[in-house]
């Protein structure tokens, strides 16, 4: 701590105890202060506590606590924080070779499934060969049975 960073951050409290109503700090509470502020954040800027001091005082009626000032001081550091990068694929510029590439894809997943021994439900496309009504004379034994299970639970 330079006597002159010293200096500042006294005249800061100084002022903020004035706006407040309150006593300024002595030399000794500011200098303990100051370097608790310090331990905590050791590249801390005047201004920065200047701007954490103008934070505190939009908030609270009371007098600022290094606590108070760090905490400003690190939510300011947090909201300056550059965004990380949006990562894109990019474009498709050979479809018949993004389709070739699927296909030996699922070539091999076929393959895999065969090796297993019984065939999976999503292996093969499922084909309904029910018609029409007997899909709809199904949906009506399925619509009576849940009716029956909610008469039931009623």
């Amino acid at each position: 701590m330079t006597s002159q960073e010293f200096q500042a951050f006294k005249g800061l409290m100084t002022r903020v105890a004035g706006v407040l109503g309150k006593p300024a700090p002595d030399d000794d509470t500011a200098e303990f202060a100051f370097a608790v502020i310090n331990n905590a954040l050791p590249d801390v800027t005047i201004s920065e506590l200047t701007r954490a001091a103008f934070a505190h005082l939009k908030e609270s009626r009371f007098y600022p606590t290094p606590s108070h000032l760090i905490d400003a001081v690190n939510d300011e550091r947090d909201r300056n924080v550059p965004e990380s990068p949006v990562y894109r694929l990019p474009p498709h510029e050979d479809r018949e070779a993004d389709r070739a590439a699927f296909e030996e894809c699922r070539a091999r997943v076929r393959a895999v499934i065969g090796r297993v021994g019984r065939p999976m439900p999503s292996a093969e496309p499922w084909e309904d060969d029910r018609t029409a009504d007997q899909v709809a004379r199904d949906r009506a034994e399925i619509r009576d049975q849940l009716a029956a299970l909610t008469r039931r639970n009623d």
